[in-house]
């Protein structure tokens, strides 16, 4: 889940466009990382990266056998 806090200027990608992410919290399988958007060396906006580890069988159909 991406949370937009918000657009501080417009972000024009005909200029070197970085991003810059700040670790906030680490919780069991959570990560939350603050970022901030630089054009040209000038902050254009601002957001949150919530991010949770997912177990290795997500997505697999639980009904369904491994093949031999």
């Amino acid at each position: 889940m991406n949370t937009l806090r918000g657009q501080l200027k417009p972000t024009h990608l005909d200029r070197e466009t970085v991003i810059r992410g700040r670790v906030k919290e680490v919780k069991d399988r959570k990560v939350v990382v603050e970022t901030t958007v630089y054009a040209a060396g000038v902050a254009t906006a601002r957001g949150e990266v919530v991010s949770v580890k997912m177990s290795d069988s997500f997505g697999q159909n639980p009904t369904q056998k491994e093949a031999p």
